[in-house]
């Protein structure tokens, strides 16, 4: 099998549905094998439309056989609290996030809250709680090392 070229298929069909293939794998186990696929759009990722794109991405597989074994498909999402790339955290204003800072901010290493502004290149606006008070804090992009979305408790 070759995986490059049938993640290459995959990506395709799965482009065409509105979705990105963020993984591709496959793992042949003892009993049992999987394709496992994840995927991303901007918009929330349902059940139901996970179940419509796997009907999809199994009629490709049915159509190219690129495994010769019995394998089971799993296809899922990066989730609620997915991964946002360092450069793409300006277009999350608005939304609740959790940022993991290089050095830290007030003796915080990570910060979670709700993004409010991107007033200049480079730099973000944070609201988050400390206690019972609200602060924001006027982060630089660039001493931010990990960010995520994140779901407010």
């Amino acid at each position: 099998m070759d995986l490059k070229k049938l993640e290459d298929n995959l990506s395709e069909l799965i482009a065409e549905e509105g979705y990105s293939l963020y993984s591709c794998a496959y793992s042949k186990g003892k009993s049992e094998s999987v394709l496992a696929l994840v995927v991303d759009r901007e918009d929330p990722i349902s059940l139901n439309d996970l179940e419509a794109l796997s009907g999809k991405v199994s009629d490709l597989l049915d159509r190219l056989d690129p495994i010769d074994e019995a394998y089971t498909l799993d296809i899922s999402s990066l989730g609620a609290e997915k991964p946002i790339a360092i450069e793409d955290i300006p277009k999350n204003v608005g939304r609740y996030v959790n940022v993991h800072l290089s050095y830290p901010y007030k003796g915080l290493n990570s910060l979670e809250g709700y993004l409010r502004e991107s007033p200049t290149p480079g730099h973000i606006v944070l609201e988050y709680k400390e206690k019972n008070r609200t602060l924001k804090a006027d982060l630089e992009i660039k001493d931010i090392d990990k960010a995520r979305r994140a779901v407010e408790i």
